[in-house]
């Protein structure tokens, strides 16, 4: 499930509901290529068919449409085969990160804080997922700005003992 165009797929049915060609010409490749990886995220749960016409024979059918719906598992979820997903949409994220980081409206730290602070830190980051994924838009619809957001929250665990280049495999362990 950690193909990058499966990832980009995710990420333009969170705002609406979208067929194989819808996603095709969004992504500019072929309709084959976005009907499989479509068909792929369903079968592993992670697309919804949010139209679908009983009468699939003949020219001229409605398409099916597909929407992906976050739900709060899927930000936890570190199963196995969830770890391929998340190292993939990590990868994903750093490529991202790099080539709009010009654009950037952030923060980026590493502190020592107290649970409570930390806990409200994480709600809030929950928050901030909610709303994007509530408020997402159809691409290119009038009025809209294409972004991205990328929020993560975790606890870096053991960090004072270790050199800098194990930390960070010891951040992403953690997350």
């Amino acid at each position: 499930m950690a193909h990058p165009v499966r990832l980009r797929i995710l990420s333009l049915t969170a705002g609406a509901a979208m067929s194989a060609s819808e996603i095709a010409d969004e992504l500019e490749i072929a309709h084959a290529a976005a009907s499989y990886h479509a068909r792929q995220l369903f079968d592993a749960g992670l697309l919804q068919v949010a139209e679908d016409s009983s009468e699939r024979s003949g020219p001229g059918r409605p398409p099916v449409r597909y929407r992906y719906v976050a739900t709060p598992s899927d930000r936890l979820d570190r199963s196995e085969g969830g770890d391929a997903l998340w190292a993939a949409t990590s990868e994903d994220m750093q490529r991202r990160l790099r080539a709009r980081s010009r654009h950037r409206v952030g923060a980026d730290a590493e502190v020592w804080m107290t649970r409570d602070d930390f806990e409200q830190v994480c709600a809030l980051a929950e928050q901030i997922s909610d709303l994007i994924h509530e408020r997402a838009q159809r691409p290119r619809a009038d009025g809209t700005v294409h972004g991205s957001a990328t929020i993560f929250a975790f606890e870096l665990r053991d960090v004072s003992v270790q050199s800098a280049g194990t930390r960070l495999g010891a951040a992403n362990d953690a997350a």
